[in-house]
């Protein structure tokens, strides 16, 4: 979304290639966090059943 509004902000012709620049990026490390603390809650459940 911030991408796009940016893109259409700036120059509406290129607001496709702000969507990915700004986009991508941002779901990559959305994904990443996601995994990263995702992984610590486990761990933390397996330790504290054990």
């Amino acid at each position: 979304m911030v991408g796009l509004v940016i893109g259409l902000r700036t120059y509406v012709p290129t607001a496709w290639a702000a969507t990915l620049e700004v986009g991508l990026p941002a779901a990559l490390l959305g994904a990443l966090l996601g995994l990263v603390v995702g992984s610590l809650v486990t761990a933390c459940r397996h330790l504290h059943d054990n």
